[in-house]
């Protein structure tokens, strides 16, 4: 079975039935440059799952994309807006915080 996946160029992979995802982001792993850990396979704008097999999921000769898991979350918005820093601990830390709340006191605040 051929699959086809589009990420930075487009590869085709030839895959047996039995072949998981995972196994095919290993495979992708040194033809992008990305940890398999890293990339994130859709078909049909639907993540598929690291267990499953491909045969399930996807036609012969279907084409996948490849997309690639970005660092980022709290801190990286601390950091952009250092104004509200506290407040975002604060509601952090407490597991229920609203990013509308930071963006709301800074607007206050110009």
């Amino acid at each position: 079975m051929q699959l086809f996946i589009h990420g930075s160029r487009v590869h085709a992979l030839e895959v047996c039935q039995e072949t998981r995802v995972s196994e095919v982001k290993e495979a992708l792993s040194g033809l992008e440059e990305v940890a398999s850990e890293d990339q994130v396979l859709y078909y049909g704008g639907l993540p598929l799952e690291d267990d499953s097999f491909v045969c399930e999921a996807i036609p012969e000769n279907g084409t996948l994309s490849l997309a690639v898991r970005l660092l980022g979350g709290v801190l990286t918005l601390i950091n952009a807006h250092s104004k509200c820093e506290s407040e975002l601990l604060s509601m952090y830390r407490q597991g229920s915080w609203f990013l509308g709340t930071c963006w709301q006191s800074q607007r206050s605040n110009s």
